[in-house]
This record gives structure tokens, C-alpha cells and sequence, in this order.
């Protein structure tokens, strides 16, 4: 963008050239080129973000979300058209707050020398000190001090030898991710002589008070209350709504020297004023609610208010200041210092069950079901009433994170759905063929979706793997091969597979996941046929760092258990903390499968599962054969259970059938040290 000028023989023309983000920040640079008769004083550049207050470009500055960015160049008489730049926020480098630095001690030497010394309060940044309009003594032209920088922890001085007077400009900057501080502009006279520090304004109307000063410079002010009162001085940072007459007086500093202080009688016009807007924080989120019947809530984080239309994220720590607007009367400006937390929990409800994790296997985690009462998690909880809310926070090096919520409601039919996968972590999910001559085995899956497997169930021998349903997506392992799917955090997959497909797979993945619903859709619809031989052992074992961390929600099935059905179904899985819902059913015998079979059902179940704290399994002790029913002993069924509980955790709960009494303790029953929970369902 151009302006250009050209008159008696005289031109010049300034431009725009560039308009950038810096390199791993979210600051913005404006870059003019100029040629001909203009200097640099008769050159300004203004901009506006996002439609706000134009201001003029002195310097680099922030952005604190996705903005479009409006600027033009005035360059004397003529001014150039608007251009238009949009700039996407990097989450990866937050802006954050660095405080203006200021004099911390002007120290005179001798005559014709002064040390003046430089601060910020913000650490791991640098102060820059820049000077100009220096005024030297007779005769020391060539001794004029540098630029100076130097690090915020140790004070920055300069020595001022022979200066007169001199503009001195102190600005910190965090060269990580390239926030920096407002100026500060402090006017240096020889041997502490005075400087002029321009007076703040006083500005009212419609019931509201706003103070201007100078650049660079912090202004300060005390007000009235309604008994007449005065405050303490404060820092002036946003409008103030009256609701009574007040006086209120101001004034500039710069850290060491100050104006004069300016004060005005401001008288309320009436009215009535709205409630202030209450302003909320949780989960790296800001709300604004409005009190009143009506209104617009108008809020700023930088003086550009603009009006608020929902929920502001935000990705660094800071104050936000709102109010409501109403029937041409403002409510008083109220303000929210948040602290941005880079962790928290996630909260997922399975089933009936509460599962609540973290990014960091370090981190302590608490919850509680009226945001008073925390409680250490441990294990997944499950839901106590019929609906509700539970809240979490997380622990990390003694810094807590903000505390989380989700709203729950119990579902009791909440299994009746397909094998189901609730993803913690990004990752993939991986099918490995492990039979060579298995000719194949083909399973939809649907990833987020909302279908149910009760909304395509046509029954045994219906299946049309041709006609897809919407949203699915199909994949096949056959032989010695394997297949992939990639998830991310959060995403739910459901499973179904063909009529009659006896696995022979193993599923895995090295990203936390939670199992919920009927193993048996791997084998069909749900009113499928589910030969007693189907074959689930090995399917989830610990292979290329599988990490279930729950099952409990998960349903086998229970009509016949015959053959190495669930053999070493999770075995090795350290990070299993509840193993799958064993269902109330008998041990089945017929004349059609050899009857040693039955012995190999739960071997070698939860071999190794270190984490494992939570079985319920309400299978009863009797055997079916030729019609007649046969109790079985405790050593029938320690060969049914074989190994099943080798190095599982030392306490827990055991969940049985109340009718069963010939659980054995131990590794081929119920895992010593654990506590016992009858059931009759």
C-alpha cells in the first residue's frame, strides 16, 4: 500500500511493506519502506484488531486469539487505502503478561554523573533501554551512552556522564515465545533536575469516567465513595461506572517523577443502571453472565471492548474486564484475574461408570459429587444416583489444576450395544491375523457415531456386507495379515462383525482405551447365534504394548462356555484396572464337544495384570449333561479358573454369584487379600 506525493519538484512516497508474525510467537510487526522528501516523524501507521479501537503502531504487539488485522499509513497530507492480513493464534506459544519495568533508583556519582537503575517484576526477561533527544554538556559530543540490555533479575543500569537531558524508553521483553512489556518513558535531567510529565485528562459521560495520558507513562487515581470518602490511590486501568456524584483526582508517573495531579467533580445523571455482569472461569474457558432482564454485555482484555457473544477460551493467563449496557446506562465495570492452567483431568462416563484420567500417570487425581467434598480416585466409580454432576481436579509438582465437571445421568440398559472402545490417548488401533489359514475376518466399525447395533440387526444369516450402513466403515484380516485404524482422544468406536466369524485375531493399542459392551458383536448381530467353540482367547493380551485400562463395562457372553473361549484374554495388560462383566450362566457339557474343553475357559485370564483390582464374575457351579444337572467341587472349578489371577493386584473387590461356594482363594479363584461383594442378579 502507497501514499504518494509529488508537488513543485518535490516527492516522496511511503508504503507498507510488510505486515508478519515473528518467528515462534504471536507478535506482530508492521514494516514501512519510505523514499524522497519525508522523514520518520512525518510517517504513522495505525491498526485495528478484529474491528476494535484503531491505535497508532509504536512498536510490536499481541495477538490473544485468530485475528484480522486492518492497517494504513498516514504520510504527511495523504493517507493510504486500508489493507486487510489475518493471522492464526499459535497455541504452542502463549502470550503472557510482563509488567512495565520501572525506575528502582536514580544514584548521582558526582557532578556530570548519574547511574539510573531499571527493573521489571516479571522474571526470565530482558529490559532494552533505548535514548533519545540526548542534550550533551560543552564540549562531550562523542560521549553519548548506548542502547542498553540486560537481564531483569539483575538490575540494568546506565551511567549518564555529561548529559544533560536526555528520553529514555525501558521496555521487557521474553525472547521464548516474544511477549513484551508497555513502555515506560522516563525524562532524565542532569543532577536531578525537573522533568514535565504531560497531565492525564479527565474525561466523563453518560455516567461514565475515563482518564487519557500520555504514552509510556502509568496513571494513578483516587475517587470518591458516597460518603465522600477517598479511596487509596490505584492504578488506572479501565472506564469507571458512577451511581452517585463523585469527585475523582489523577495523574502520570513514570516510576520517579510525576504530574501535576488533575481532579474533576463528576455529577450521576440518574437513570437506572444495570446489575454488573458476573464473570466465571473453569477449564481454561471464561463466562460472562448478564443478571438483568436485557442488555449487552460488552467486555475487553486490552480496552478494545467488544460485545460478548459465548465462551471465551483462552491459552495464558490474564484479567478480563466487562459490563452490561442497558437502556442507554452502563453497570459498573467488573474485572476477573484468571490463572491458565496447561492440564486438567478428563472425565468420561462408560456405561454406568465414572472414569476420570490424566495426560501424566504422576499426576494425583481427586473428584467429588458437590465440588466441596474431594476424594482421591483411584479406580473408576460408579454412578451414585440417578443423575448428577461430578467435578475433578488434577495434582501436578504441588500445582493444581481447575476443577472440572460433567453431568451424568444412569442408564440401565447402558451395555446394550456393540463392542465398544472409549479412546484416553491418540493413537492407533491395530488387527493382527494370528491363523494362516483363516480366510478372513471382516468388521464394520463406526468412529463418533450414534447409530446402534439394534437400529441394523437383520438377523442370522441376513447380513448384505455390500449395502454399508451410513456412517461405517469396513476393514478385512485375513492369513498372517493386519489392519490399522487411527483414533484420537475421546473418540468412541463401535465394533460389529459377519455371521459366524470365529476371530482368531488380535486387537491392541498402544494408546489407553476403555472396553465397553457385547464381545459377542464380533460375532454378528446381537440376536446372532454364538457357537459355543467361538474362539476370544489372546485377543486383547499384552502384544506391542496394548493398554486396556478398563472393562468392566464390557459383556461376555454366557450362554455356552465350552472350549479356550476367554483363555488369556488380557493377559499382561499391567495398566487393567477392572477385568470384563461375567454375566450369571452355567458351565455347559453336551454330547458334541470333548468334555476336557470346559477346563480351559478362563485360563491364564488376568495372568500378570498388576493393576488389577476390580472382577465380577456371577457364574454359578453347575454343569449341564444329558439332562441332568451336577454340582460341581472346588477342584473342578480351580481347573476351570486355572491361573487365571497370577499377579494381579493385592487388594481389590470380588464380586460373586451368592449361591457359589466353592470360590477357592488364590490364584485359581478369588485373589487373596481382596474383599468379597455377594450378588444375586
Amino acid at each position: 500500500m502507497d501514499c504518494i506525493y509529488d508537488e513543485d519538484g518535490l516527492s516522496y512516497s511511503v508504503r507498507i511493506s510488510r505486515v508478519s508474525k515473528l518467528m515462534n510467537s504471536n507478535t506482530i510487526q508492521i514494516v514501512t519502506e519510505k523514499s524522497g522528501d519525508i522523514t520518520n516523524e512525518d510517517i504513522h501507521v495505525y491498526y485495528r484488531i478484529n474491528n476494535g479501537e484503531w491505535k497508532e503502531y509504536l512498536n510490536y504487539f499481541n495477538i490473544t486469539s485468530d485475528s484480522v488485522i486492518d492497517c494504513y499509513v498516514v504520510g504527511k497530507e495523504y493517507t493510504s487505502p486500508i489493507s486487510t492480513y489475518n493471522f492464526e493464534y499459535d497455541e504452542n506459544h502463549p502470550v503472557i503478561n510482563i509488567l512495565t519495568p520501572y525506575v528502582d533508583n536514580v544514584e548521582h556519582i558526582q557532578n556530570h554523573y548519574d547511574r539510573i537503575y531499571f527493573k521489571t517484576d516479571t522474571e526470565n526477561c530482558t529490559i532494552t533501554l533505548y535514548l533519545s533527544d540526548i542534550v550533551m554538556e560543552s564540549g562531550h559530543e562523542n560521549e553519548a551512552p548506548r542502547n542498553k540490555s540486560g537481564l531483569s533479575n539483575s538490575l540494568v543500569d546506565i551511567l549518564l556522564s555529561f548529559v544533560s537531558s536526555c528520553t529514555i524508553k525501558a521496555q521487557a521483553v521474553n525472547h521464548n515465545n516474544g511477549s513484551f512489556s508497555d513502555y515506560l518513558i522516563y525524562n532524565y535531567v542532569q543532577d536531578g533536575g525537573s522533568v514535565v510529565i504531560p497531565d492525564p485528562v479527565i474525561n466523563f459521560s453518560n455516567n461514565i469516567i475515563s482518564i487519557t495520558s500520555t504514552s509510556g507513562y502509568t496513571t494513578r487515581y483516587r475517587i470518591t465513595d458516597n460518603n465522600g470518602a477517598w479511596s487509596s490511590w490505584m492504578v488506572y486501568s479501565s472506564p469507571i461506572s458512577i451511581s452517585y456524584n463523585v469527585r475523582i483526582e489523577a495523574y502520570a508517573t513514570n516510576g520517579a517523577q510525576s504530574s501535576n495531579t488533575v481532579s474533576r467533580t463528576c455529577e450521576y445523571s440518574g437513570g437506572v443502571r444495570p446489575n454488573a455482569p458476573v464473570i466465571s472461569f473453569n477449564d481454561n474457558i471464561i463466562t460472562i453472565n448478564n443478571p438483568n432482564a436485557g442488555g449487552t454485555i460488552y467486555y475487553t482484555f486490552d480496552n478494545q471492548y467488544v460485545i460478548y457473544t459465548g465462551p471465551i477460551s483462552v491459552s495464558s493467563s490474564g484479567t478480563i474486564w466487562a459490563y452490561v449496557e442497558m437502556d442507554g446506562e452502563r453497570s459498573d465495570v467488573v474485572n476477573y484475574q484468571y490463572t491458565y492452567i496447561g492440564f486438567k483431568p478428563d472425565i468420561y462416563i462408560v456405561g454406568n461408570t465414572i472414569y476420570i484420567s490424566s495426560d501424566v500417570d504422576s499426576d494425583t487425581i481427586y473428584y467429588s459429587f458437590d465440588n466441596q467434598n474431594f476424594m482421591l480416585y483411584t479406580i473408576p466409580v460408579d454412578i451414585p444416583n440417578s443423575q448428577g454432576r461430578v467435578y475433578s481436579y488434577i495434582e501436578r509438582n504441588s500445582l493444581s489444576s481447575d476443577v472440572v465437571y460433567k453431568d451424568y445421568s444412569y442408564n440401565g440398559s447402558a451395555n446394550d450395544h456393540e463392542l465398544s472402545f472409549t479412546m484416553l490417548e491418540d493413537g492407533d488401533i491395530n488387527f493382527e491375523s494370528y491363523y494362516q489359514n483363516n480366510d478372513g475376518n471382516t468388521i464394520l466399525y463406526i468412529i463418533n457415531g450414534t447409530n446402534t447395533w439394534d437400529e441394523w440387526n437383520a438377523g442370522p444369516g441376513n447380513y448384505q456386507w455390500n449395502n454399508i450402513p451410513q456412517g461405517y466403515s469396513r476393514l478385512r484380516v485375513s492369513g498372517n495379515s493386519s489392519e490399522k485404524i487411527h483414533v484420537n482422544k475421546g473418540d468412541v468406536i463401535k465394533f460389529k462383525a459377519d455371521i459366524g466369524m470365529d476371530p482368531k485375531l488380535y486387537i491392541n493399542s498402544s494408546s489407553k482405551y476403555i472396553m465397553s459392551g457385547y464381545i459377542k458383536s464380533l460375532k454378528g448381530p446381537l440376536n446372532a447365534t454364538v457357537y459355543s467353540t467361538t474362539n476370544f482367547s489372546s485377543m486383547f493380551r499384552y502384544r506391542n504394548g496394548n493398554k486396556v485400562i478398563d472393562a468392566r463395562n464390557m459383556i461376555l457372553d454366557t450362554r455356552d462356555y465350552l472350549g479356550p473361549n476367554y483363555q488369556s484374554l488380557f493377559e499382561g495388560d499391567i495398566y487393567l484396572i477392572g477385568g470384563p462383566n461375567i454375566p450369571n450362566g452355567q458351565i455347559a457339557d453336551t454330547s458334541n464337544y470333548p468334555t476336557i474343553l470346559r477346563y480351559r475357559v478362563f485360563n491364564n485370564m488376568f495372568y500378570g495384570c498388576s493393576s488389577l483390582k476390580y472382577i465380577r464374575c456371577l457364574i454359578n457351579n453347575t454343569r449341564y449333561i444329558s439332562g441332568r444337572n451336577i454340582t460341581l467341587n472346588s477342584n473342578d472349578w480351580a481347573y476351570i479358573f486355572n491361573q487365571w489371577c497370577v499377579g494381579v493386584g493385592n487388594e481389590g473387590k470380588f464380586v460373586k454369584y451368592t449361591d457359589n461356594t466353592v470360590w477357592a482363594n488364590g490364584s485359581n479363584g478369588i485373589p487373596t487379600g481382596w474383599t468379597v461383594q455377594d450378588a444375586t442378579i
